[in-house]
């Protein structure tokens, strides 16, 4: 189950505040942060985004990687099978 938080802060510098507060949280172990994302308005109501992360999906590119290495060591088909089931089992640790 994804839970996803908005919160409206009367400025940008509040706003870092708590982004950075959550990232704290996040190096902890406390929460699980998936993305974030900072968007400002302007009086003229142009919006923009100041801030955008999403942690790169480490397990899927490792997974990927280690398959198609020990694939390598079968051959073609093996490749193959070794990529496509390390993409599965990497991706399976990043949800």
């Amino acid at each position: 189950m994804e839970t996803m938080l908005v919160a409206v802060f009367d400025s940008e510098l509040k706003a870092r505040d708590a982004s950075q507060a959550l990232d704290a949280l996040n190096e902890a172990d406390t929460i699980r942060l998936n993305a974030s994302a900072i968007v400002t308005k302007s009086l003229d109501g142009a919006i923009t985004v100041v801030k955008s992360h999403r942690p790169a999906p480490d397990g899927t590119l490792g997974g990927t990687a280690l398959g198609t290495f020990i694939g390598m060591l079968t051959g073609g088909v093996g490749l193959a099978i070794g990529a496509a089931t390390g993409l599965v089992l990497g991706a399976a640790t990043d949800v």
